[in-house]
């Protein structure tokens, strides 16, 4: 059993590495172990309870995909759902807290769908968007390479506090913010001289493993 339970915790260790050095890799999210209704989520109290206000089938509509000055600034999202007498409604994703398309967790954050990828009591999202790159510097990129760069294809990452509804930057020192209510363990943290990249890597596992989520059909419940 404690081979076993050790195990576990190496592949999940292992997996959170893998995903923060690789883009590509996505849904750590245990979908095998809720149920989640499709909907739209206004706060976060529907997402813990799985219970979506807005239960219809709805489109996520990104509006001006294209834009080439300050594409991740202008880039509006919306979702668009018909009632139950058939008309159209339309909400900016700023107004709502995020929603579940059956395929991932979305959650907003500044009006863009940051997908949720790792599930805990501190959780991570991810905002991935290619853009073409604007005008001036294609031309200065033909000009000084001889050749064009067309496309630029940015990440962000983000820490999700559920307790707290609170999302920050994904940086040691948000991190530290999080867990510095906790001055035990914020303590054990600042002592250990572990490299910083595989540091808060570590820690995220060993917080949520301190402070498990209880994952069942009827939602999520915080300890």
């Amino acid at each position: 059993m404690i081979k076993k339970a050790i195990l576990f915790g190496f592949i999940i260790f292992y997996t959170i590495v893998c995903f923060s050095q690789r883009h590509t890799a996505k849904y750590i999210f245990p979908d095998s172990l809720i149920t989640l209704n499709k909907g739209i989520y206004m706060n976060i109290a529907e997402f813990l309870n799985n219970e979506p206000s807005i239960s219809q089938k709805f489109e996520v509509i990104n509006d001006n995909p294209d834009y080439v000055l300050y594409p991740e600034e202008k880039n509006d999202f919306y979702l668009s759902y018909y009632d139950m007498v058939g008309y159209e409604n339309i909400l900016n994703l700023k107004d709502v807290w995020g929603f579940y398309d059956g395929f991932g967790v979305y959650i907003n954050y500044n009006g863009k769908p940051y997908e949720l990828l790792y599930l805990g009591t501190i959780s991570i999202l991810r905002y991935e968007h290619f853009y073409n790159k604007n005008i001036v510097s294609q031309v200065f990129s033909l000009y000084a390479l001889g050749g064009t760069e067309t496309g630029v294809h940015k990440i962000q990452d983000m820490y999700l506090d559920l307790k707290n509804d609170t999302i920050v930057p994904r940086k040691d020192e948000f991190f530290e913010r999080l867990i510095s209510k906790d001055s035990e363990f914020y303590n054990m943290y600042k002592k250990d001289k572990t490299t910083k990249s595989l540091k808060s890597i570590r820690y995220l596992e060993m917080y949520n493993n301190k402070y498990p989520i209880s994952i069942s059909e009827t939602g999520i419940k915080l300890n």
